[in-house]
């Protein structure tokens, strides 16, 4: 999450990501999330 944010206020802003862009990447920390409180859920049982 942080290297998203920073990318976001970049100060170029052609550098910054696309709304796409930073859509699919906090999809993907999204499901990384899940599969980790899975994880802890199954340890913690």
């Amino acid at each position: 999450y942080a290297n998203l944010y920073m990318k976001c206020w970049d100060s170029e802003p052609e550098k910054r990501p696309r709304l796409y862009e930073i859509l699919t990447e906090l999809e993907k920390l999204s499901k990384e999330i899940k599969i980790l409180s899975v994880i802890n859920i199954k340890h913690s049982v």
